[in-house]
């Protein structure tokens, strides 16, 4: 898994964070609500593999770049997961 994010940015008042070789995609909403995707395997986004376990270090990983990306531009906090 990369180490860096490609890019993350704001859309319509959600967060996003790509990784670099874009295949996944984490999107936090306003709403505090987590979407994760494989962007080579679901270029349209059917299918939000957020609870997946095996998942779960591509997930971290990805939580852990957008917290940093957020509070690096001053952001809200990112919120504390159950």
């Amino acid at each position: 898994m990369p180490s860096k994010l490609s890019s993350v940015s704001k859309s319509s008042g959600n967060n996003l964070a790509e990784t670099k070789y874009t295949q996944w995609k984490l999107i936090l909403s306003d709403a505090d609500e987590e979407y994760l995707f494989d962007q080579q395997e679901d270029p349209f986004e059917l299918t939000n593999r957020i609870v997946d376990p095996a998942l779960a270090p591509v997930r971290d990983k990805l939580r852990t770049e957008l917290t940093a990306w957020m509070k690096s531009i001053g952001d809200r906090p990112y919120p504390v997961w159950r």
